[in-house]
């Protein structure tokens, strides 16, 4: 089940939408694979398709995309959530934060948030398989972190909530 380059290009640009994305990272993304004559000419094609379809899906009239010293943005005005990028603030938070208890909250949220495997129906994508790789990877070691707190506080019935969610993300 491969995703249209439009699909794809909208979920990486809302993935990235607080940094932006390099045009040539999008390039790669979506043509890496691909024996494409013009891959600059290929993904602003794809650009211009998604605002169409964006604008023809019955959106408000805005740009949606911004592309700025080869870098790519995603501008819409329309508020957008990201769950991997809210699972990624509350580990960022937690690790920056010298308060002990905060930083578990913030980890248990994290773990809550965190719902298994990144984009499943597109794990064939490169771009879609490091991701995976790396939200897992962050679960592991957050989880692991919160179960030692946890048990170390005697806190048994939380350590057993995260240790029994994590095993049915993760049999």
């Amino acid at each position: 089940n491969i995703m249209s380059k439009t699909t794809q290009l909208m979920l990486l640009l809302i993935l990235h939408k607080e940094t932006g994305v390099a045009k040539a990272s999008l390039i790669d993304a979506l043509y890496g694979r691909e024996d494409v004559e013009n891959r600059n000419g290929s993904l602003n094609n794809t650009i211009f398709r998604l605002r169409k379809q964006l604008l023809g899906s019955g959106l408000p009239k805005d740009n949606y995309i911004t592309i700025t010293g080869g870098m790519c943005y995603w501008t819409g005005k329309i508020p957008v959530e990201v769950d991997c990028l809210e699972f990624e603030n509350r580990i960022e938070a937690g690790d920056q934060t010298d308060d002990p208890v905060e930083k578990i909250e913030l980890y248990e949220q994290a773990c809550h948030i965190y719902t298994g495997e990144f984009l499943p129906d597109m794990i064939g994508e490169q771009w879609v398989a490091v991701e995976n790789v790396r939200c897992r990877d962050e679960y592991f070691r957050v989880t692991e972190e919160l179960c030692r707190w946890l048990k170390g506080h005697e806190r048994y019935e939380d350590l057993h909530k995260v240790a029994h969610r994590a095993a049915e993300i993760y049999p």
